[in-house]
């Protein structure tokens, strides 16, 4: 069947059209979430410790320097801990999710299988890495994600499966700036993006 499927040319409408979208939403979230994504790159430098090496880099003269300007030479780290401390909580209490039959319809065996097919899908893409990596950013940052994918199954197959991904980049999702709701639930567009080798898009 892939051998019949007919590419867009470049020059198409409705593709001009996408693009044209595209660039359009992009450009309103740079201006929106510019300063933002600023100041979380320089927090998460900071808390690395990048932030000192990038000022001083390894001069041996740097806590002379400091003494100059009347600041002191020696750091004691408090942020750190504290994030780690909220974070580890996450780790210690597994968020759980539970499937409960809401409609007529609705039964509890299927919602028992529902929540059996989810608790599968979460051990095999090792979600709980995915979530730790969002409350990591969210507690440093005050944003954190994860993505949910459909991925082609391995082998020579056409099946398709669900998977959860971590996101260890703010700068590869874009979000509706103009959504009103905390969770972003009522947001009109979202895009994510990857790096990847040319050879292999």
């Amino acid at each position: 069947w892939y051998e019949n499927v007919q590419y867009p040319g470049r020059f198409d409408d409705k593709e001009l059209r996408i693009a044209s979208e595209l660039r359009r939403n992009i450009t309103e979230w740079q201006s929106a979430d510019g300063e933002f994504l600023r100041n979380a790159s320089f927090e998460l430098d900071f808390l690395s410790g990048l932030q000192w090496i990038d000022e001083y880099g390894d001069r041996k003269d740097a806590a002379r320097e400091l003494e100059r300007k009347g600041r002191s030479a020696f750091t004691i780290d408090l942020l750190t801990p504290s994030v780690d401390l909220v974070v580890n909580q996450v780790r210690i209490n597994k968020t759980s999710v539970s499937f409960i039959p809401h409609s007529g319809k609705a039964d509890q065996a299927t919602a028992d299988v529902r929540q059996g097919l989810y608790r599968n899908i979460e051990r095999v893409s090792k979600a709980a890495i995915a979530r730790e990596t969002a409350y990591q950013m969210a507690v440093s940052v005050g944003r954190g994600y994860e993505r949910v994918l459909i991925e082609d199954e391995d082998g020579a197959s056409f099946y398709k499966k669900i998977t959860i991904r971590r996101v260890d980049s703010l700068q590869s999702v874009a979000i509706d700036p103009t959504c009103l709701d905390f969770t972003y639930s009522d947001s009109a567009w979202a895009y994510t993006f990857d790096d990847m080798w040319k050879d292999q898009f």
